[in-house]
């Protein structure tokens, strides 16, 4: 209500004000990791390390061309017809990034490409129909045997004019329906979802140890030695969160 109070006021005073809103920020230095994002493929690497801020991706002793694509739907873009993205996504080593596109779409289904600057991998374009609504980035990338690359950074912005009448967005909230807990050697899945989902056990270091497909809650019991692991959580190709355990 506030905002829109401000705003009429503006438009009465004929103001010529832009300002940018962030829609959408996660990695490197936001502490917010990319839960929420879809991830394809994940299972072709040795290692899949999701930290608090990054994706890390660790090639196996072949290496390989893949194109490594992160897909997120962001309902605010809607209200903006306007859109800036920033992108960061790093060759640690032993691997060369050919290009990264980017793509909206009103129904995750049908992509527009947005023209991408392969110097710094940003972007400005307009959304004049108000229906994109989804966003994906796909990474070009050739990997040698043991290559490292790292997805740091994504910033989507709306640009406004304060001189139009503009509805707040409503903030994402994603919600959850996994609770994960240990007990002696016992990992608890709490769940009301009745969907399939994947549970993947990975080392400290990222390496996948064990994986179970589930429908609702369940128990697992693994003969894993003792030590600290990261069980990870996807459904539908989506990662939505992990959990340190120690066995």
């Amino acid at each position: 209500m506030t905002k829109k109070l401000l705003l009429f006021a503006l438009s009465i005073t004929v103001s010529t004000s832009f300002s940018k809103d962030i829609l959408l920020e996660c990695g490197t230095t936001t502490r917010t990791s990319f839960n929420g994002w879809t991830i394809y493929p994940y299972n072709v690497f040795d290692n899949v390390i999701f930290t608090d801020e990054t994706i890390d991706f660790h090639a196996g002793n072949n290496g390989g061309d893949f194109t490594i694509s992160l897909t997120r739907k962001i309902e605010a873009m809607k209200e903006y017809a306007e859109l800036n993205l920033a992108v960061e996504i790093n060759s640690i080593h032993g691997c060369i990034i050919h290009s990264i596109d980017a793509f909206v779409s009103e129904d995750g289904k049908n992509w527009a490409l947005v023209e991408l600057d392969q110097s710094n991998f940003q972007a400005s374009f307009q959304n004049e129909n108000l229906n994109y609504q989804f966003l994906k980035i796909a990474v070009n990338v050739s990997f040698e045997p043991s290559g490292y690359l790292q997805i740091g950074y994504v910033k989507v912005e709306g640009s406004t004019n304060w001189e139009m009448e503009l509805i707040e967005p409503e903030p994402q909230i994603i919600s959850n329906p996994f609770f994960v807990f240990c007990f002696n050697k016992t990992i608890n899945v709490e769940t009301k979802s009745e969907q399939p989902y994947d549970v993947i056990f990975s080392s400290i270091s990222g390496q996948i140890v064990y994986t179970e497909t589930a429908i609702g809650s369940t128990r697992i019991e693994t003969d894993l030695p003792e030590g600290i692991y990261v069980i990870s959580i996807f459904q539908n190709g989506e990662f939505l969160q992990s959990k340190k355990v120690i066995f």
